[in-house]
């Protein structure tokens, strides 16, 4: 994904919350090619050490950049309570939200995210790994046979 006005630019991220999650979004968003524009933490030592490797601005507020229209999505490495009030932010911006699991503490919560989402034409997904599945193995051997694959994803069903 890219900015649609400019296609040829890099995807622009934020990155809200800088504990161990956050700093991970930061570098992985970076090495896969995205342009990281800051890391937002209320305790900005802790967002700088995540910004600084990949070149991005350390701030305490995400609601200061949230509406820069350099970003096209932000990664959501909050605690949960947090969650639903940082996605709807950005959602109504139409800008698109990885939030990490939970989605929220309450169905409500989620289900308001999800209206505007609607609204607003955002996307918004959760990151939810199953690198311990039984299946991964399987799964992994099938993308290396993939040239270079970006993105590989997987619908597994109970």
């Amino acid at each position: 994904m890219t900015n649609e006005s400019n296609p040829k630019s890099k995807l622009g991220i934020v990155v809200v919350g800088a504990g161990d999650m956050g700093a991970k979004h930061a570098l992985h968003w970076h090495n896969a090619g995205a342009k990281v524009i800051a890391v937002c933490d209320p305790d900005l030592d802790r967002a700088e050490e995540a910004a600084n490797p990949v070149g991005a601005k350390a701030i305490a507020d995400y609601a200061t950049i949230k509406g820069n229209p350099e970003v096209h999505a932000a990664s959501v490495c909050t605690p949960t309570f947090l969650h639903a009030g940082i996605a709807t932010d950005f959602a109504y911006l139409g800008k698109h939200v990885l939030i990490e699991k939970p989605i929220t503490l309450t169905l409500e919560q989620a289900l308001s995210i999800k209206e505007v989402s609607e609204t607003s034409g955002a996307q918004i997904r959760v990151g939810f790994m199953r690198r311990f599945d039984e299946a991964f193995p399987k799964y992994l051997d099938f993308v290396k046979q993939l040239d270079e694959p970006i993105l590989a994803s997987a619908t597994i069903y109970a």
